[in-house]
């Protein structure tokens, strides 16, 4: 129940998942774009297709701009580049204490930085994979 979230966090739950809500919206974005379903289909079916991924970024594209850390890591790794999963010191709010957050599709200029990962999109598992998307 997602009235109950602020409390969760409270008691140290790292992730809260409300399926209404997120089933709800995915219900919502697919009344009005129906040609997403086969999209999130896809992604959703560990078994077919295209599922996301978290990598350690090469460590020569520390300081590049996403849209050329983009372009490498798919002529490498024949990969789409969607975000970055960004670390959070330990001294960060209670509710992320030392856990990452997730940038998807930042502005092409950002620029990546010491300790973030890749977040990509890819038909198998890309070396240096940690399993699907967390």
């Amino acid at each position: 129940n997602g009235e109950n979230e602020a409390h969760i966090r409270q008691a140290g739950v790292e992730n809260v998942v409300v399926p209404s809500d997120w089933g709800a919206y995915l219900m919502s974005t697919l009344v009005v774009r129906q040609t997403l379903t086969h999209a999130l289909e896809e992604l959703l079916d560990r078994n077919r297709g295209n599922s996301l991924y978290v990598i350690d970024c090469p460590a020569e594209c520390v300081g590049w701009r996403f849209t050329d850390i983009a372009v490498d890591l798919k002529k490498r790794l024949d990969v789409l580049l969607v975000g970055f999963e960004v670390p959070h010191p330990p001294s960060a709010l209670p509710v992320r204490k030392g856990k990452p957050s997730v940038e998807l599709n930042p502005p092409a200029d950002r620029t990546l930085h010491v300790g973030e990962k890749c977040i990509v999109m890819a038909r198998k598992p890309p070396p240096g994979a940690n399993g699907a998307f967390e």
